[in-house]
């Protein structure tokens, strides 16, 4: 088995077109913070490590933007525990279908954008203090992030 960092670099080149519709949109700090692709994540499950690559990661926020594909709909059970093994580590986590974002960019970047703003400095992969003031992000509540797909509850999904 290959080294994650090695796939992830793999897959950064071999990108999907969703995923490179949202690069253009966040790349640069577009958003105002700094959001990488294809970000190796290391989780541990019953004492057993496991590594997978989130699509985007932006540290800042710790959140986690996944652009899922048709696989995703025959994956539910290993998403679900990816997407509670990464809440109990720290992380926020949005999700958007490829067919959201080759639909509807605005709508996608407006939410990323929203769930950044509302996002805690501390980040939970490096531990370090981003030394950002309250006022940026005491005043965001959860059921302020807009959803992440209709009618399935506030915010960034947990």
């Amino acid at each position: 088995m290959e080294p994650i960092t090695l796939r992830a670099r793999k897959l950064r080149k071999k990108q999907t077109p969703a995923e490179a519709i949202v690069w253009q949109q966040v790349r640069d700090r577009k958003l105002g913070a700094k959001i990488v692709r294809q970000k190796p994540v290391l989780l541990e499950y019953f004492g057993r490590k496991k590594a997978f690559i989130a699509d985007f990661y932006c540290s800042e926020a710790r959140l986690i933007i996944e652009i899922d594909g048709s696989v995703h709909s025959r994956q539910s059970d290993y998403d679900a525990l990816r997407e509670l093994l990464l809440t109990q580590k720290g992380l926020r986590l949005i999700r958007f279908t490829n067919k959201e974002v080759l639909e509807n960019i605005d709508d996608v970047v407006l939410r990323i954008k929203t769930a950044i703003a509302c996002a805690s400095p501390l980040d939970p992969l490096s531990t370090e203090w981003r030394g950002v003031g309250k006022a940026k992000w005491g005043n965001c509540r959860s059921n302020q992030l807009p959803s992440p797909r209709s009618g399935e509850g506030p915010g960034v999904r947990r």
